[in-house]
């Protein structure tokens, strides 16, 4: 087993039915104790069925503007497109409720939004990210990808047709919140896609080289949640201990492969 180690998280990671709520108020320390201008990047579905609204009235969250236009592994000129809104509104503060793809384009422009109007020369690793961009609060809507913890974002150039991470210590969201409430929409299709998604990360990560001390028995548990509990969470989407446990698996999981490293497999 791997003996040495550094452990890089989120400086917060909240887990629980609710714990979104906490959004708001988060929020304000990360601002010295006051509202933040906050600029929100969701899903289409998150907005549409009121979500986001939702939220940022029950966390007294400010909302300076709103992105719902991340399509899956975002491209280039996506992450471009959402960097310019942000800077257009002065942001302090970013807020990203969705799946993998919303929250690594959040990542992303939150980081460079300081710095630059484009990603492709940090893409292409002709520039490094060598500072902090702006505090981001991350809220996964879906139980796989473990985005709202790492240091990375899956990132597509259509151009040249390829696909890879962009990644650095400074991507790691400063809150990462946990509500199984919000995958209870899940169909039955993405809930078991995304599932597998992160049972096989875990996997990856208590059997790789890297594995240590601390990531080892997050894979496990992690596995165990995910093979009990995955299959009922796919045939009743409405139980709300199943979605819990599944949720709680992919954290686990996410928070295991992001120190370990993943395999060829993934």
């Amino acid at each position: 087993m791997h003996r040495e180690y550094a452990l890089l998280y989120p400086p917060v990671i909240e887990f629980g039915s609710g714990c979104r709520f906490r959004a708001g108020a988060i929020l304000q320390q990360l601002a010295g104790g006051s509202g933040p201008r906050t600029f929100a990047v969701c899903s289409r579905s998150v907005r549409a069925t009121g979500a986001l609204d939702e939220l940022a009235a029950r966390s007294r969250i400010s909302l300076c503007g709103v992105y719902d236009s991340v399509p899956h592994d975002p491209p280039l000129e996506s992450v471009d497109a959402l960097i310019e809104q942000l800077c257009l509104t002065s942001a302090d503060a970013v807020l990203a409720v969705g799946g993998g793809s919303v929250i690594d384009a959040a990542k992303t422009a939150a980081v460079l939004a300081p710095v630059a109007d484009r990603v492709r020369p940090f893409f292409e690793g002709q520039r490094p990210i060598s500072r902090p961009g702006l505090p981001l609060v991350a809220i996964p809507t879906t139980a796989g990808t473990g985005a709202e913890v790492t240091i990375n974002a899956v990132l597509s150039d259509h151009l040249k047709g390829t696909k890879r991470s962009i990644r650095s210590p400074h991507m790691v969201p400063a809150a990462a919140l946990v509500d199984p409430d919000l995958t209870v929409s899940m169909p039955p299709e993405l809930t078991a896609h995304s599932g597998l998604d992160a049972l096989t990360q875990a996997v990856e990560s208590y059997i790789s080289l890297q594995a240590n001390a601390v990531s080892r028995p997050l894979a496990a548990a992690a596995v165990e949640r995910l093979l009990g509990h995955l299959p009922q969470a796919c045939r009743e989407g409405r139980d709300l201990d199943a979605r819990t446990l599944v949720a709680e698996g992919s954290l686990l999981g996410a928070m295991a492969f992001s120190q370990s490293g993943l395999g060829a497999v993934h």
